[in-house]
């Protein structure tokens, strides 16, 4: 690659001195030549006597020199010319001319150089000096010329290049701008069509004035006018007093953001206000581009699950129903304008309607209506409760349903009623929901909504309740048994060692005290009598180890020093895997049924020995003479210890080997013997 790269820098370079060469042979060359010609010619006009300065062509070679060959050539077209007029020219010069007698002249040539010829040169000199000058600011003014036409031809064409390449670029230019205001015309319909199908409102408006430029039909909808009588209106119009402020805050934000989300109230045409959730954007730096959306919806389901939550922790809390169905209607009454809530609780009975919760409607109404009985044509609420489905009326003063309570609505100003049956979860009605409105109206389908979740809160904050006073009565009734039967009831979690549940009469019972709470199950086996402890806690541990029931006996030492019998059930309560959760049974005190036994099998022994000796007695008397009257009295006697309603006696007869009755005594009476 070097050697190429070096034979090809010879070659250049040998061509190169070759042109210099040649060029050089061409300007010397033409000294020489010019001269020479300039000397034939001087020559020939010599020959011929002919009177033009001879001088002439020298100069005229000179100047052809200088002209066309340069300074270096032209000063040797001078040299040569002095050379070649002073050798070949001067020597043959006419100097003057002298007169023959016949008339003749003759011409007498120079012999030599004088002072005239001096001059002569000197003169040819300058003058040759000021040609050459003449000709090189010549030659040097037509080359600057030439070269600065050569360089405007240069910059002309490179201009012309320069504004062709401008030129297509320009079109170049105009066809992309064509392209792109095609695409941009393509664009703004797709935008058109875009925004005339979307399912929120959207606004345009300039960035200075803040007036609309274009928008939506739901943005037409959502403002409450025609869409070209929305154009050139401020968007300032549609925010509310208190929050117009926030406009130009709004807008630096947009300048450095380039784009804000939040949500603000929207005022429409009518003065309706809405929530709306808005996303503005900058479009091309001078256009906002607003997309709003109505939240009232999602708004209205916060609040109701807003209220829902207060509702169920009211509930939890213990909260009287009372309260809990004001809030209810609260409720009801903030979702939904010029509504008045009502709800009415199912006597025990199942026919009239009670009060419930009506906070804001007349208490003269409330009262009035409060015990209702249910039927066919008792208004909106006693028909829900007696057809069990929802009664709209949306006329009180025309609607038949109403014929003996409409004087008592128009009196209070209610016009229309809906009211809904409250269902528990077995679909039993146990209460009624109304909305009562001043003005003539039916539901949409949004408060329909509201009803349906409503009536279902009210189902289960009632039915809580319900389902508590039952557990309370339930517990009070149970409390009571217990009292009665000296019988408490218990929870045991064996894997903790932990006392889960206690009942009141476990308390009594086991002599605990029961602002202690339940005590660890160590601490209860050490108030058993120390013969019982280690039996009942083997039997434990066997109940655990089998997750068997048990039953058993103990007794039990209170702190007062009294013993007490227990008699204890347990039961085992596992889990879906099997495995054992807890022990649940109950424990009875037995101590007085204890005795109870205890004095009855001492009475019986009792008796058993009075029976035995009378017996022995009567076995004696028995063969004694004319003994039934003293055996009569003795089998009396006995029934009359033994509260019996009959005595017999039977001897056995040996003889035959069986029984003989021998005496008997009905109710105190003797009777006759077998035969």
């Amino acid at each position: 690659m070097k050697s190429t790269v070096d034979v090809e820098t010879f070659f250049f370079h040998s061509v190169a001195s070759s042109d210099v060469f040649e060029r050089a042979i061409f300007r010397y060359g033409l000294a020489v030549f010019s001269v020479a010609i300039a000397l034939g010619i001087n020559l020939i006009l010599l020959h011929f006597n002919f009177s033009y300065p001879l001088s002439t062509s020298f100069l005229l070679a000179i100047a052809i020199t200088f002209w066309y060959a340069g300074t270096a050539p032209g000063i040797l077209s001078v040299l040569l010319s002095f050379v070649a007029f002073a050798l070949f020219v001067l020597p043959y010069q006419v100097d003057y001319r002298t007169v023959l007698p016949d008339g003749s002249t003759k011409p007498v040539y120079v012999s030599g150089v004088g002072a005239s010829h001096i001059e002569y040169f000197v003169y040819f000199a300058l003058v040759a000096l000021l040609m050459s000058w003449f000709s090189s600011s010549r030659r040097r003014a037509e080359q600057s010329l030439s070269q600065a036409r050569s360089d405007l031809e240069t910059k002309v064409k490179e201009r012309t290049a320069k504004l062709s390449m401008l030129n297509e670029e320009l079109h170049g230019e105009i066809a992309e701008r064509g392209h792109a205001e095609d695409a941009l015309r393509e664009s703004e319909e797709k935008y058109r069509g875009l925004i005339e199908t979307s399912p929120d409102a959207i606004y345009v408006s300039d960035v200075v004035d803040g007036k609309c430029v274009m928008s939506n039909p739901v943005g037409a909808e959502l403002a409450g006018c025609p869409e070209d009588q929305l154009i050139g209106t401020s968007i300032m119009d549609t925010y509310v007093p208190e929050e117009r402020y926030l406009f130009q805050d709004r807008i630096q934000k947009l300048k450095t953001e380039g784009s804000l989300q939040f949500e603000r109230k929207f005022v429409r045409r009518n003065g309706e206000v809405v929530p709306v959730e808005v996303s503005v954007s900058v479009l091309r730096g001078r256009y906002l581009q607003a997309v709003v959306r109505d939240i009232s919806q999602r708004k209205r389901r916060e609040a109701l699950l807003a209220g829902e939550n207060k509702v169920l922790e009211m509930v939890t809390k213990g909260e009287s129903l009372a309260n809990i169905l004001d809030s209810l209607c609260l409720l009801v009454e903030e979702q939904s304008s010029d509504v008045l809530a009502s709800i009415l609780l199912m006597d025990p009975n199942g026919k009239q309607l009670r009060h419930g919760g009506a906070p804001n409607l007349p208490k003269t109404y409330t009262q009035a209506i409060d015990g209702a009985f249910n039927g066919p044509a008792v208004g909106s609420c006693g028909t829900a409760a007696c057809r069990a489905e929802q009664v709209i009326v949306s006329d009180i003063t025309t609607d038949p349903l109403w014929t003996d309570f409409r004087d008592l609505a128009l009196t209070h100003s209610l016009r229309a009623c809906w009211s809904t049956p409250i269902f528990s979860s077995e679909g039993k009605v146990i209460g009624t929901f109304a909305m009562y409105y001043r003005e003539p109206r039916s539901p949409t389908s949004r408060e329909q909504e509201t009803i349906k979740h409503i009536t279902h809160l009210a189902g289960v904050a009632i039915q809580r309740k319900l389902a508590e006073a039952a557990r309370r009565e339930s517990e009070a009734y149970l409390a009571e048994a217990q009292r009665l039967s000296h019988t408490g009831s218990w929870a045991w979690a064996p894997a903790t060692g932990e006392i889960r549940y206690w009942s009141e009469e476990t308390y009594r019972v086991l002599g605990f005290d029961q602002d202690d709470g339940p005590p660890r199950f160590e601490i209860f086996l050490q108030r058993l009598c120390s013969e019982d402890q280690e039996r009942v806690r083997a039997l434990f541990e066997k109940a655990i180890r089998e997750k068997a029931e048990f039953e058993t006996d103990y007794a039990i030492v209170h702190p007062s020093g009294a013993t007490r019998n227990i008699h204890a059930v347990g039961h085992p309560v596992c889990d879906e895997t099997g495995q054992l959760v807890e022990f649940v049974g109950t424990v009875i005190d037995v101590t007085e049924n204890k005795r109870s036994e205890e004095a009855l099998r001492a009475s019986e022994q009792v008796a058993r020995g009075q029976v035995e000796a009378l017996t022995y007695s009567l076995d004696v008397l028995a063969t004694a003479p004319a003994p039934d009257k003293f055996i009569g009295q003795m089998l009396s006697t006995i029934g009359r210890l033994l509260n019996a309603q009959s005595v017999t006696l039977w001897l056995f007869d040996q003889s035959t080997d069986s029984l003989v009755l021998r005496s008997m005594a009905d109710d105190g009476k003797l009777a006759a013997p077998d035969p």
